[in-house]
């Protein structure tokens, strides 16, 4: 597994603070595709989006989405998407209207019921886009100064029940072990 740095084109120049997770089976003829691409490609691909929001019609249609038809849900993912990465590069690259934002705004706790118990240790994390009702979302291991992106989702219930998310979270504790084994807690680890 590698990681690669998501905004920033040399990480030992100028700090990092998002990585990318680079998973051995999601290698491509020119090379290795990052899960962050990996995943936005995916939000912005409308056969994905049909097929996913069809599979998964029976979460679309409760309450809580209000009666939302597939292709306003497709066009809400869409947009997202959009939103989603153009908010964390800004933070990132500390453009004007971000400057002095940071992750741990964006990015929150995964679960209420974990806590970090020493220093050094990974966290598992959640971002989702700045818009009521996101249906996004963005899953990372926090480490000492910087997130490393494990994957993302489309989360259509308020619990990590449905399979796609519990992918997710294998993902997280995949990613999570990995570092742990080789002693990584810093961007400088990732490099």
């Amino acid at each position: 597994m590698e990681f690669v740095s998501i905004f920033v084109q040399d990480p030992e120049a100028e700090p990092c603070g998002l990585w990318s997770a680079c998973y051995p089976e999601d290698c491509e003829l020119e090379g290795q595709l990052d899960v962050f691409q990996k995943i936005f490609r995916l939000w912005g691909d409308t056969s994905y989006l049909l097929e996913f929001f069809n599979n998964n019609i029976t979460d679309l249609r409760t309450p809580f989405w209000n009666g939302m038809t597939v292709d306003d849900a497709i066009d809400q993912v869409i947009d997202e998407a959009l939103d989603f990465q153009a908010q964390l590069r800004c933070v990132e690259l500390q453009l004007p209207p971000c400057k002095n934002q940071n992750f741990q705004k964006i990015f929150k706790q995964l679960d209420k019921h974990e806590f970090q118990l020493r220093p050094g240790t990974s966290q598992f994390r959640k971002a989702r886009p700045r818009v009521n009702n996101a249906m996004l979302r963005i899953y990372a291991i926090e480490l000492e100064d910087c997130h490393v992106v494990t994957g993302g989702a489309i989360k259509l219930t308020e619990k990590m029940d449905r399979d796609h998310l519990q992918f997710e979270i294998r993902r997280l504790q995949r990613v999570s072990d990995f570092l742990k084994s080789l002693g990584i807690s810093s961007s400088k680890g990732l490099i």
